[in-house]
């Protein structure tokens, strides 16, 4: 999502695009993984619009691909103020903790068939439950990469 966002000109210019044109942004968003996907050795970090299509999917055939399972009510916390869109045909976030979870656990369900594509899972709860940790921030990415 990065490298489409530097190419809209930053996450500002590219929630406006998303909100013109959202077809256009996964269009975006694919070419890139395209261009990715022919380059080796490389880790990609890809948002909900890799799982969105079969060729985005196809395209991470070309490497390992990992889901880490982020419980969704921590998404709401880490998301709760931020103005951002989980897709243009959703409204942006906004501040009820509520209303985000509701949101997250809609966009969760109907994405959950492309999650499952992954070659492997990685469970933030399972993983601070085996190093005996109470809260999943003390997590860090050294546990994660450990995993």
């Amino acid at each position: 999502d990065s490298l489409v966002e530097e190419a809209y000109g930053g996450k500002t210019a590219t929630i406006s695009y998303i909100e013109r044109d959202e077809e256009g942004y996964l269009a975006s968003e694919m070419e890139v993984l395209k261009q990715l996907s022919s380059m080796g050795r490389l880790l990609v970090c890809a948002g909900n619009g890799a799982i969105k299509s079969a060729t985005n999917l196809a395209l991470q055939r070309y490497g390992i691909s990992m889901w880490i399972d982020v419980p969704i009510d921590l998404e709401a916390r880490e998301l709760m103020g931020d103005r951002i869109l989980l897709s243009a045909s959703d409204t942006p976030i906004c501040n009820s903790s509520l209303d985000v979870l509701a949101q997250l656990t809609r966009l969760y369900n109907s994405m959950r068939s492309g999650y499952s594509t992954a070659d492997a899972t990685i469970s933030l709860q399972k993983v601070a439950s085996q190093l005996g940790y109470d809260e999943l921030d003390a997590l860090t990415s050294q546990d994660l990469c450990m995993e």
